[in-house]
């Protein structure tokens, strides 16, 4: 989930596989590779008293609480949508 500074969003998947193997001298290693990150919607958001909108450009808004969490990682941003299971993103500033 990208919240932007605009009031927009994107939220999508990123994925990240480990590729092992062996030089031509004979030396093991390990590569990490980035897929790139795949769009799934994006929209408005707007947030106030600890409450965060976000406005789906096909017209689906969702309502969340949010706070923001230290943790071992860095910050999150804790969002927890009524009657589902609290999810939380890392906060990474641009």
């Amino acid at each position: 989930l990208f919240l932007r500074n605009d009031g927009t969003f994107t939220q999508g998947s990123q994925t990240f596989f480990s590729v092992n193997g062996e030089t031509p001298y004979g030396e093991q290693y390990t590569d990490l590779a980035d897929t790139g990150y795949d769009v799934d919607g994006e929209g408005t958001w707007s947030a106030g008293n600890g409450i965060l909108y976000l406005v789906w450009n096909d017209g689906d808004v969702l309502v969340y609480r949010y706070g923001i969490r230290p943790g071992e990682q860095g910050t999150y941003l804790v969002m927890q949508a009524e009657g589902e299971k609290e999810l939380a993103w890392s906060l990474v500033r641009e």
